[in-house]
């Protein structure tokens, strides 16, 4: 799940006196600090993925095995949704041949719960992946262009991270479903949890269900703060998402907030809704001291 930092570039013909100089530092700090994080637009790309995907979704009547992905999970991922990454990097060989079946897939054959859930699996296992060949690391951030490098194998097509979800999980011309940013997961503490299990396409409604109110249960996520609702800055970022589906974001929160949480922004609307700052931590297990 990229998350870019924009960086503000102010041009001036010449700073001619100190007081000009502080005037432009402050500007420039003022500009950092409204601008925030950039994500790319959803956008549908023609090519042989994309191709097999829409075939699917037309006519794709198949399940695909997520055996093997959803042990690796239940063993090394935590209620509180912290990964052990050391113990999951032992366990190399069982993703890799995870990743592989991946790569073999016949995707076009897959019926469009079956893609969906194909895809999100997808996403995380190579989130997985780029961690376990990295680590120990503290952030996903200190890897070098984790999200746009074309590192990822699905259908036997070399993609990257971004394209998974911009291109095919996020585009409302394919599955229409904003709930799947609280089903991916970027390997950050600020991300929506990271399930104990694989998706699976026969499920995938209640499973993303689960995943959204699991979420917004949690006050590191979902918080009442006064007259406000303090939520994931996710739904800052894909806000345009939740609007197209669901009329507007508040909509969505009022559908699938606590109750106590729900009241408020259904009283308050847009007004109500304000943000957690992201934590780009690595969602690691504590190591004991």
């Amino acid at each position: 799940m990229s998350r870019t930092r924009r960086s503000g570039v102010l041009r001036t013909a010449a700073l001619r006196t100190p007081s000009s100089l502080l005037t432009l530092l402050l500007l420039t700090l003022a500009l950092f600090s409204t601008i925030g994080c950039s994500v790319p637009a959803a956008s549908l790309k023609a090519g042989p993925i994309t191709e097999s995907v829409q075939k699917g979704i037309r006519s794709g009547k198949k399940t695909f095995s997520h055996d093997g992905f959803d042990r690796l999970l239940k063993k090394h991922v935590r209620a509180s949704g912290r990964v052990d990454y050391a113990g999951l990097k032992k366990d190399k060989a069982e993703l890799d041949k995870y990743l592989k079946s991946l790569d073999t897939a016949n995707v076009a054959s897959l019926n469009r719960n079956e893609l969906l859930a194909f895809l999100i699996n997808a996403y995380n296992a190579y989130t997985l992946d780029v961690i376990v060949r990295n680590y120990p690391t503290d952030s996903i951030k200190k890897i070098s262009k984790p999200w746009d490098t074309d590192f990822a194998r699905v259908g036997g097509n070399a993609v990257s991270l971004n394209f998974i979800e911009h291109s095919l999980l996020r585009p409302r011309e394919l599955f229409d479903d904003p709930r799947m940013h609280f089903a991916i997961n970027c390997a950050s503490i600020g991300c929506p949890l990271l399930r104990a299990g694989a998706y699976t396409g026969k499920d995938i409604d209640k499973q993303l269900d689960e995943a959204v109110r699991r979420c917004l249960a949690d006050e590191r996520y979902a918080k009442v703060d006064g007259d406000k609702v303090r939520v994931t800055k996710v739904l800052d970022w894909f806000k345009g998402d939740f609007d197209a589906k669901y009329g507007s974001l508040d909509k969505f929160l009022v559908k699938y907030l606590p109750a106590e949480a729900s009241a408020v922004v259904k009283k308050g609307g847009a007004g109500s809704i304000a943000y957690f700052s992201y934590d780009w931590g690595l969602n690691d297990t504590p190591k004991k001291k």
